[in-house]
């Protein structure tokens, strides 16, 4: 394999993983917004049960 051919692998190989990581990137986002609501949520729903406690 001459060395043309090499780099053409390593583009297409550095394009793939390029689009790996921006699914994997939009996958971290999705799952800290999912997070930060249920822990909105946990929070209020604490804040809630103290209130109902009379605290």
């Amino acid at each position: 394999m001459d060395a043309a051919a090499q780099l053409e692998e390593l583009m297409i190989e550095v394009e793939h993983l390029k689009d790996e990581n921006e699914i994997l990137f939009d996958t971290v986002v999705q799952m800290k917004s999912s997070l930060d609501r249920l822990i909105t949520v946990y929070i209020g729903s604490g804040k809630q049960k103290m209130r109902q406690a009379g605290m």
